[in-house]
């Protein structure tokens, strides 16, 4: 018997491809690669169906027009320190999200690159979160902070997926997973 959580994941993939490939040149989504169908399709399985979801770190508002496009009842919350205003209201008058999508320029846990740290301020006062992407700094003590904080506002039930355990700086980001789950038991870590 199929595995009904996977076809679905992978349905919510085609739709995205579908809607990436038709998008006219120019369109954020033209040849978006931010997430790729693996990535994806695995990430859409484990999340099942979250009506609220927030992502972190560079290219965060870029991954959120992707999810906005799978999970269309969703909420998102997209944290970028590369986003800026001009680039928002583009996004919106290409892409109809229907104000799903809220996009805030700056770091997450702890200041990078000279952005200050916003995601305190947005977790305090936002609902919880059934699902949290996290990607950003590579160092260890970053990501556990970013573990941390995304703990903090992340519902029952709910995942947080880390991006960047793979690849040249994947070491000292797993440090910073491992440093997290040291502390907090209840959460596993799958690979």
């Amino acid at each position: 018997m199929a595995d009904r959580t996977l076809a679905r994941a992978s349905e919510r993939f085609d739709v995205l491809a579908r809607r990436i490939a038709g998008a006219a040149p120019g369109n954020p989504l033209s040849g978006a690669s931010s997430l790729g169908e693996a990535e994806f399709t695995a990430l859409a399985s484990l999340a099942g169906d979250p009506r609220r979801i927030l992502l972190a770190g560079p290219g965060a508002a870029h991954a959120g027009m992707l999810l906005a496009q799978a999970y269309p009842l969703a909420e998102l919350v997209a944290i970028d320190p590369d986003i800026g205003p001009e680039d928002s209201a583009e996004v919106s008058r290409l892409i109809d999200l229907h104000g799903r999508l809220r996009e805030e320029t700056g770091a997450f846990a702890s200041a990078a690159d000279g952005k200050r740290p916003i995601g305190p301020e947005v977790c305090a006062s936002e609902e919880d979160f059934g699902l949290i992407v996290i990607d950003g700094a590579a160092d260890s003590s970053s990501r556990a902070a970013d573990l941390r904080l995304a703990a903090s506002a992340l519902s029952p039930g709910g995942l947080i997926a880390v991006r960047g355990v793979m690849g040249r700086s994947a070491a000292t980001v797993r440090a910073g997973v491992f440093e997290f789950l040291r502390f907090n038991w209840g959460f596993h870590y799958l690979a």
